[in-house]
């Protein structure tokens, strides 16, 4: 029941992104074209973002609850970019 876990990994995993997609960046010329609307993912990880907030503030752990509410949030998302391939 290590609760500050889930907090480091959800931290640890935006970093690692960044950082990913910045080396990406840079090897693709310092250029990333996307073949479609930027804005639903945008969408997606602005109310992640937020309902993360809003789920850890004043406590730093998630409940069962929460946590599906994120997963679930994430399975609409990887829903809606494959149905738009």
């Amino acid at each position: 029941k290590a609760e500050d876990v889930a907090i480091g990994d959800y931290i640890g995993s935006a970093a690692a992104n960044t950082l990913l997609f910045g080396v990406f960046t840079l090897i693709n010329n310092g250029e990333v074209v996307t073949g479609k609307s930027f804005f639903i993912p945008w969408l997606f990880i602005v109310v992640a973002m937020m309902a993360f907030f809003f789920m850890t503030r004043g406590k730093s752990d998630l409940t069962r609850k929460e946590g599906l509410m994120l997963v679930g949030l994430y399975a609409v998302f990887v829903a809606s970019e494959v149905t738009s391939l």
